[in-house]
Parts: structure tokens; sequence; C-alpha cells
């Protein structure tokens, strides 16, 4: 009896704890989502502070909202599209532009798309690209044209150095990231690479922050040849992973911080174009001079008052980027960012809020003076370097025209020919 007694007792205890256990997993749970959800509605808020007005601030506010649409999916926790749900009803915004598609098609990951969500529609005129703009793109096209040249059949077959020697690199995300910490100043290793495979075509921007995890990748396929997606993950995406992971509190992701982000990753970009001449890799180089081209004649309204002179501007000439049409301020900032920022320009007065390089709250001083101690030694070798930040150095101005969205510049040949 004493046995049976003992028995029905040591069962009653575990049924108490596997009741308990379940309790205590649906308490994590219930606090994971809360999370998750307090996170959604700060990341769309911070999506929707941008530094412009009007229809260009709607556009970019879905550009954002479309961003943390990604990062809920990722997340896989349905309570966070509640919280982006929320910001975005809040908000109001009625047309998106492009990137509203993107938002509706992963927001319906999670069920049927509210209402009030903004459809693809025009949000309106938006400003045209300021006079500075159009002369930083001369200035970088010119650098560009001024570097050695190569014979891209030479390099077709070509491999890169990899693990003390040469030797065809891993086509995979984490090898990519890797291979590519000897291009970046402030290189990490470690950072989280998420599968992204289901989320092809939903993808602008691959690198994220999400709750407890600093800096993440979500890997999706990309086109293009092995080089290509290397020097994209490896060298840009991983510039932004090493500036999330050294980053504090902020919103890295968006507004401001998204400007200091891209204008830091295309600096790296810059240094990684240089020092692969020098190491011999001109595969590496090609593909980095190649991507300084897409990101000009992606600009919106290109050429602009340019004259298609040179291999660059002319490459440039078969880059269009609808995605940006209604985001001149954040088009342009992939070209004038990283030049303020290797020419240590201060916040231009113009416009709204600072420079795209930011002060130190922006930009962490680590990453700021890693990256010009090795451009500072580049300029030492490189006479093109060197008359690049000439060109660059009276480059204060706004990146959009404060004019009026309809007006157009017009610029006479002579001005063209002195300016350009």
């Amino acid at each position: 009896m004493g046995i049976v007694n003992t028995t029905r007792r040591w069962a009653a205890g575990d049924g108490d704890a596997r009741t308990a256990g379940a309790a205590a997993r649906r308490w994590a749970a219930g606090a994971a989502g809360a999370a998750a959800r307090r996170w959604a509605v700060d990341a769309a808020s911070a999506a929707a502070d941008v530094p412009a007005v009007g229809a260009e601030a709607a556009a970019w506010t879905v550009y954002g909202w479309a961003e943390v649409a990604l990062a809920c999916a990722v997340l896989g926790e349905a309570v966070a599209f509640a919280g982006l749900d929320e910001v975005v009803a809040a908000c109001a915004v009625r047309h998106g532009g492009p990137a509203a598609a993107r938002l509706s098609a992963l927001r319906a990951m999670a069920g049927p798309v509210p209402a009030f969500y903004p459809d693809a529609g025009s949000p309106g005129p938006v400003p045209p690209l300021g006079e500075d703009a159009w002369r930083a793109c001369a200035a970088l096209a010119a650098f560009c044209d001024a570097l050695p040249s190569w014979d891209g059949h030479m390099w077709a077959g070509a491999c890169s150095p990899w693990r003390g020697g040469y030797g065809p690199v891993p086509d995979r995300a984490r090898a990519h990231l890797r291979w590519g910490e000897r291009y970046r100043p402030s290189a990490r290793s470690g950072h989280r690479v998420v599968a992204g495979v289901r989320f092809a075509g939903l993808v602008r921007r691959t690198w994220m922050r999400l709750p407890g995890h600093a800096a993440v990748l979500v890997d999706v396929p990309r086109q293009g040849p092995e080089p290509v997606r290397r020097v994209w993950r490896g060298i840009h995406d991983g510039a932004h992973l090493d500036h999330l992971a050294l980053a504090g509190e902020g919103p890295v992701e968006f507004g401001h911080g998204l400007l200091a982000a891209e204008s830091y990753a295309m600096a790296v970009e810059l240094v990684a174009l240089l020092e692969s001449l020098e190491r011999g890799d001109g595969l590496v180089a090609a593909c980095l001079r190649d991507g300084l081209a897409e990101r000009i004649g992606r600009l919106p309204g290109f050429p602009g008052p340019l004259r298609l002179a040179g291999r660059t501007l002319r490459q440039a000439a078969g880059h269009r980027a609808p995605g940006l049409a209604c985001l001149p301020r954040l088009a342009a900032t992939y070209v004038t960012g990283p030049l303020r920022l290797l020419a240590a320009h201060s916040p231009s007065p113009a416009g709204h809020g600072p420079s795209p390089a930011g002060g130190g709250s922006v930009l962490p001083e680590r990453l700021r003076g890693d990256l010009l101690g090795r451009w500072s030694a580049l300029t030492r070798r490189w006479p093109a370097a060197r008359q690049l930040m000439a060109d660059v150095a009276d480059i204060h101005a706004d990146e959009v025209s404060i004019a009026s969205p309809g007006f157009v510049v017009q610029w006479p040949s002579a001005i063209r020919d002195e300016k350009l």
C-alpha cells in the first residue's frame, strides 16, 4: 500500500511539474510577444521620423515600414505585426509609392492586410536633386575614371585571397562576411545570419536589428555572379553589420540614422576599391567601381545636368531604380554621404537636420576614426583620392533643391563645362 501511495504522490508531483512547465512556457511566450510588439511600435515610429516633408516624407516613411514588416516576418511573431499596424493606423499615410506594395506583401504573411495600409499610388511631387548633388556625382565619376583600368576578361576566372592563400571563396553569406573583414576598417565577426529564402523578392535592406540581436543579416538569393554577391555581402552589408554592432541605442536603421549608415557603408566601399587595387584583386575593384556607377545612375532625374562623358557616367546610364524615384535625399546620400564623411565635413546648415555623415552621436567615433585613418593613408598614396577630396571640399548644400518640387534646373552649356 505504501508503494502505491508513494507512486501516486510521485505521479501527482510529475503532473504539477508539467503544469508549472507549461505555465512557464506560456508566460515566456507572452513576454516574448509583448517585447516583440513594443519593439515593432518603436521601430515603426522611428521609421516615420524622417528628414523630409510632404510627399517625400510619406514615401520614405512607407519605405521604412516595409523594413519593419520584414523584421516582423523574420521574428515570426504575429503580435509584432500588431505593433506595426498600430503605428501605420495612427500615421494615416494614404499613398506610399513603390514601397507600399512590398509593405503589403510582407504584412499579408500574417493575415489579411488592414484597409488603413497605404496603397502604391504616387504620394505627389518631390524635390529635384540640388546642384551640389550633381557636382558630387561628377567628382565621384572622375575619380573612378582616373583609376587604373583592367581587362575584364583577364579577371573572369580570377580567385581572391582566402585564408592565407588564393582560391575560390565559398558562396555563402558567412564566408563572404569573413572574407570582407580585410576591407572593413572596423570589422567585427560573429554577426548573426538568418535564412531569408522565403522573403525572396520582398527584401530591399538585408541588415537589421532584432530584439536581443544587435546585428542580423537576412540571407536572400542575390542576382549576378559570385564576386558581386561577395562584395555586396562581405563589404557593403558587412560594414552595416559592423556599424550596428558598435552603435548604441537609437534608430540606426531609420531617418538620419539610415543616412549615416549608408554614408558609412559607401565610404567603406571607396576604401575597399583602392585597397583591392593595391592587393592586385582587380575583380573586386571592378565590382566596386561598377557599384559606384550604379549608385550614380539610379539617382532620380539622372543624368540631370551631367554630360555622359567618361566610362563611369556612360555605365551609370544603364541603371535605374524606380523604387528610389520618390526618395531623392536618400538616393543622393549614397553619393554625397561618403564624400562628406571622408572629407570630414561638418553638418550642413541647409535642409533638414545634420549632414548624412552625422555627428558622433549618429556615427560612433570608433567607426569614424578607423575609417578616416585608412582613407588618410590611401590619399597619401593615390593622387586620384587627393583630387576627389579637393573636388568635394566646397560641397556643403543639401541633397535636394530648396526650390519648388516642380522646379527644373536649367544648366547653360557654359555652366555645364565650367562646373562639371
